[in-house]
């Protein structure tokens, strides 16, 4: 038997869900909460890595800093690690769409391509498409980022094919 304990760990919070569901069918494991604590006992070395990581991801802090670069200025915002950025971008009233795209739009699913955004800080591309449009110097779509560490987003002021932002 192998323990890890964590001492940041919230099991209502989002990692939390994923230690439920990586725990779910292991009938020789062990999962505790004390306070902030989250201990857990595993059976084999493979279970200890998988472990490891499910600590390193609860120890991790939970929100992360989003900077958004527009024509007036820049917003600072701290939002929580995991969401989508063209969420995290409407919430805080910095939406990714023009005046037109703002209803017509596909609804965070990728396939419209009209809350494209530019990113200044790298990420490293999710899909086949999204490395092509870094290529090409096109702008990513806000609902295929996924925040999982700070970011610098520049909203694209004039978008060729869905006009401007007024």
């Amino acid at each position: 038997m192998y323990q890890l304990s964590c001492l940041k760990a919230d099991l209502s919070g989002q990692y939390g869900r994923f230690v439920s569901v990586l725990l779910k069918n292991r009938s020789e494991r062990q999962v505790t909460q004390t306070g902030g604590a989250l201990t857990v006992v595993a059976d084999s070395v493979i279970a200890q890595r998988l472990n490891a990581f499910v600590a390193i991801c609860l120890c991790m802090d939970d929100t992360v800093r989003v900077v958004v670069e527009t024509d007036d200025g820049e917003t600072e915002l701290t939002v929580q690690r995991g969401r989508t950025l063209r969420d995290v971008l409407r919430e805080a009233g910095h939406s990714p769409y023009t005046a037109l795209t703002e209803r017509a739009n596909c609804g965070g699913r990728g396939l419209c391509a009209t809350c494209g955004v530019r990113l200044e800080t790298e990420v490293a591309p999710d899909h086949w498409h999204d490395e092509l449009a870094e290529r090409f110097g096109y702008p990513r779509l806000s609902c295929q980022v996924t925040v999982d560490r700070d970011l610098r987003v520049r909203l694209v002021d004039d978008k060729l094919v869905w006009g401007g932002r007024e």
